[in-house]
């Protein structure tokens, strides 16, 4: 079984219906051996520091994470689009595969309340959550759907 995977057999017994591994973990049948995928999706300056995204920030700005860097930075679109970069290259499917040939069947992904984009309970009127970049939320679906097979 890889990580995230799904087993299957026939038949209409409720205990033959696919599982998965999260099931097994729960039950005590399998541990769970997994790593965290921290600067991912949340840029933490202290984990990424070399990353392009923080080419320009101030260490004071840079350290209290990534909306101060974006919000005060001189070109926040040019740090959104290091980010997008960076989102897209730092975890691919490849890294997932090769954690599940290592023999981890979990994955910890740290993601931010932005990530979901549009805040429609936004009481404050700030729109915070558009300084961040925006579509982060496919490569979390990607994980998920498509490359913890």
């Amino acid at each position: 079984m890889t990580a995230g995977s799904v087993s299957s057999s026939t038949g209409s017994d409720s205990s033959t219906w696919p599982t998965h591994v999260h099931h097994s973990i729960r039950s005590g049948d399998v541990s769970s051996v997994g790593v965290n995928l921290g600067g991912w999706l949340v840029a933490e300056h202290w984990m990424t520091s070399s990353a392009d995204f923080w080419t320009g920030v101030g260490e004071d700005d840079a350290g209290k994470g990534e909306y101060t860097a974006i919000a005060k930075a001189a070109d926040p679109d040019t740090i959104r689009s290091n980010l997008e970069n960076h989102h897209s290259t730092f975890i691919t499917e490849s890294d997932i595969a090769d954690i599940a040939a290592a023999g981890l069947n979990t994955v910890r992904v740290p993601v931010g309340y932005w990530i979901v984009g549009f805040d429609h309970d936004d009481p404050s009127g700030a729109a915070e959550w558009a300084k961040y970049t925006n579509g982060t939320l496919k490569y979390l679906d990607a994980l998920i759907t498509d490359w913890a097979k």
